[in-house]
């Protein structure tokens, strides 16, 4: 037990409390993405235009939600959702400048796997500074 103990005080000394390597060991910690937040990545790649759930994605991973989550805040700096939601951004900002005149936003969103049209607009809005119709007719 004592060396469970003496190990434990050493991995917290290390890691947790500022020291002259700390810069290092964070680096090397982070240059080193997790294979779950890569199958995550490749996962959500790839299934962009359907409905996706963090459950889901966590559950194609092999991993819990929180320990997906997790991964992704340390090594991404932001949430699996808001991954999620700049490649899905992206994808559709591409689709809207590429769409010949027949297609509607709407079309173009649900076949982009955007169920909530209204919240996706104002996330649109504000990543690209117009709405997704304007791009649609003027390409902004």
């Amino acid at each position: 037990m004592r060396l469970g103990v003496s190990a434990y005080a050493v991995s917290v000394l290390l890691t947790q409390l500022p020291h002259n390597y700390s810069a290092l060991i964070n680096l090397d910690r982070r240059s080193l993405m997790p294979r779950h937040v890569r199958l995550a990545q490749d996962y959500i790649e790839s299934h962009l235009n359907e409905a996706l759930t963090l459950v889901k994605v966590a559950e194609q991973c092999g991993v819990s939600v929180r320990t997906l989550q997790n991964g992704f805040a340390r090594f991404l700096n932001q949430t699996p959702t808001e991954y999620l939601r700049s490649r899905r951004l992206a994808r559709v900002h591409q689709a809207l400048k590429t769409a010949n005149g027949q297609t509607s936003v709407t079309d173009i969103l649900l076949d982009h796997g955007v169920s909530s049209i209204g919240h996706f607009a104002t996330h649109y809005r504000k990543e690209f500074g117009c709405l997704p119709s304007v791009t649609l007719k003027q390409h902004c």
